[in-house]
């Protein structure tokens, strides 16, 4: 009589059903690693500790891949590989997929699920995915409460754009300033809100007021034609290792 590596008992090529393994224990097991228990009340027991010994040998498989994509990023920050090579896996790309799709709406049960992964390898990876290569917030439907928005792109002169941008961000009604590269003559971009159009001009003024400021356009979005997720999935597929 022998044991596997998982502590499960064997003997010759099959999986015998001894010891001290209950069925109660061997749920709550596989309850811990994301298993639906209430699918598994027809199961014998033989059943559960195969099922049991799988799944623990999936999660250990999931959490080798983790350290190893670890030890090739920090490699490749050490200069020992391509900088830049940032490698996700198949199953990296499944949930970053998943995500994007539902707009990070959809729960790592579902995720598991769908995707037949133990719940505890979703909630590590979906973890790093989302710290690594997600940016997740939420914004107002202003619209909605009788308010609007607008972009400005500012010109400025010689003085520092960073500290220009700084003094812009006192006004209560600019909600980001950010440094901006494209047309030579704009050096700011800024987002703002306002409730009509005299507010709107007032805010131009003011901005127009703050040393260092040359020029302000300013462009308000109407009405959302419709968004694509096409290209994020292309990147995704291109960082892909098996």
């Amino acid at each position: 009589m022998t044991h596997d590596d998982d502590g499960y008992v064997m003997r010759g090529a099959s999986k015998m059903v001894e010891g001290k393994v209950s069925r109660a224990k061997l749920l709550q097991e596989l309850l811990s690693m994301g298993v639906e228990t209430k699918l598994l009340e027809h199961f014998s027991l033989e059943q559960l500790q195969n099922l049991a010994r799988r799944t623990k040998r999936l999660e250990r498989t999931s959490g080798d891949e983790i350290k190893s994509l670890t030890t090739r990023r920090k490699a490749g920050s050490s200069g020992d590989v391509d900088s830049g090579d940032i490698a996700l896996t198949v199953l990296d790309k499944k949930i970053l997929q998943l995500l994007l799709a539902s707009s990070g709406t959809i729960s790592s049960i579902a995720i598991s699920r769908k995707l037949e992964i133990p719940l505890t390898a979703i909630l590590r990876r979906r973890k790093r995915l989302e710290s690594e290569f997600l940016e997740l917030a939420y914004s107002l439907k202003i619209n909605n409460l009788e308010w609007r928005k607008a972009d400005m792109l500012i010109s400025t002169s010689n003085r520092n754009a960073c500290s220009i941008g700084k003094d812009l961000l006192s006004h209560n009604s600019i909600t980001s300033v950010t440094r901006s590269t494209g047309v030579h003559t704009i050096h700011l971009h800024a987002k703002i809100v306002f409730r009509n159009n005299i507010e709107l001009s007032n805010l131009i003024e003011w901005i127009k007021s703050v040393d260092g400021v040359e020029d302000v356009i300013w462009t308000e979005p109407v009405e959302l034609v419709g968004t694509s997720i096409a290209r994020p999935l292309q990147i995704i597929a291109q960082d892909e290792i098996s």
